[in-house]
């Protein structure tokens, strides 16, 4: 009887001699995660494989996205991005440009005062939004203009006090919707 051992590279094995400092790359659930909690991070790294479509960077004090801050590091496959607790303050509104595979997106815990709708308009399936615990006070006309597939919205504890009219026209596909702690008294302003 005749035996070999045979050695197949696959994907996440190279994936994961790639993961850069204060990161965790693994494969899970057929897709490439790569972790970076809390590693003081100020901006999206370099170095990131490309082929990355889950990335955690809750906790880094980014501040603010500038202008194509994941397709400059080569992320263009990104489906799924955390960004809770970063501080976020300002967002370019060419921040996601090329995340057109991007679902879900958490933007939870951060310091946003405005909706950073024109920013997504670079994220056409885009599913689900988390924009809780900011401080976001006015949800305008259309803020999710050309996001029909959104399914799922949070805005709970920020404080908003204004939901024009149309802020959610067009939105046929919005099964959830959260606004709770929040100071909204009946207003719809026209």
């Amino acid at each position: 009887m005749i035996t070999s051992n045979i050695h197949v590279n696959r994907p996440y094995e190279l994936a994961q001699t790639k993961c850069i400092a204060r990161c965790n790359c693994k494969w899970r659930s057929g897709k490439m995660w790569v972790e970076c909690p809390e590693a003081n991070l100020h901006h999206v790294p370099k170095g990131i494989d490309s082929g990355t479509q889950v990335l955690y960077l809750s906790g880094n004090p980014l501040s603010k996205l500038e202008a194509r801050a994941f397709e400059r590091v080569e992320l263009r496959n990104i489906q799924r991005l955390y960004l809770e607790n970063c501080r976020l303050n300002d967002i370019h509104i060419d921040a996601f440009q090329q995340l057109t595979n991007l679902i879900e997106l958490d933007l939870a815990h951060n310091e946003l005062v405005n909706l950073p709708t024109n920013s997504l308009v670079h994220c056409p399936i885009l599913r689900k939004l988390s924009l809780a615990h900011n401080h976001i006070r006015i949800v305008p006309n259309a803020a999710f203009n050309n996001l029909i597939h959104l399914q799922s919205i949070d805005f709970s504890a920020n404080g908003i006090e204004i939901i024009e009219e149309n802020a959610f026209y067009g939105l046929k596909n919005l099964k959830q919707l959260y606004l709770h702690e929040n100071k909204l008294r009946n207003r719809i302003r026209k």
